[in-house]
């Protein structure tokens, strides 16, 4: 009796140690397949807006955003001596890559839809990386990928207010291949 109980025991740690290791992770624990996301590949895919707002994003690389505020004041002594006090306070606003974008809401996608630049018809895109208040806005360069979108010194608007690029300016959207599988129903991209 103790044989046959020691063997059932084997089996089912055999078992165990098989499924483990031969059966695939569920899905949620894969990392994504990132992959850019671009015009061709929203026009190949025939991706609608609606899934556009379903999928989740990623940033090609980690992003770091500086803003700083100066706060500079004098006094002047009873013996004619200027004391200067400056105070700069920094806030600084890190993205990392593998952290997931969601679109904004509706009626700010409708505000930012499309623009017009160059006399060119672009897509820009707002997604919500740290809270559904934050926002960054990627618009359509040239070759089709989404960038971010920057001023004409460089800087970037998050949150309504303007930051400094640190590090990541050059950021391109990524998205997952595998979502844009689910909303096409396809399994093309691997």
């Amino acid at each position: 009796m103790t044989g046959l109980r020691k063997s059932n025991i084997l089996l089912v740690a055999l078992l165990l140690v098989v499924q483990y290791f031969y059966c695939a992770p569920p899905p949620l624990l894969t990392p994504p397949k990132k992959i850019p996301l671009t015009r061709a590949l929203i026009d190949n895919y025939k991706i609608s807006d609606t899934h556009l707002t379903q999928l989740n994003y990623y940033l090609s690389y980690n992003l770091l955003l500086k803003k700083g505020i100066s706060n500079s004041s004098y006094t002047i002594s009873d013996d004619g001596v200027l004391n200067l006090d400056d105070a700069r306070q920094d806030t600084v606003v890190i993205i990392k890559s593998n952290w997931q974008g969601r679109a904004c809401s509706a009626e700010k996608v409708k505000q930012l839809s499309w623009k017009i630049w160059k006399d060119k018809k672009i897509y820009s895109m707002c997604l919500n990386f740290l809270s559904q208040n934050d926002s960054l806005v990627f618009i359509e360069n040239e070759s089709g990928y989404f960038v971010l979108e920057r001023d004409d010194k460089g800087r970037i608007k998050f949150d309504n207010q303007i930051y400094s690029c640190i590090d990541g300016c050059n950021n391109i959207l990524m998205v997952d291949a595998r979502e844009i599988d689910y909303y096409r129903g396809t399994s093309n991209i691997r």
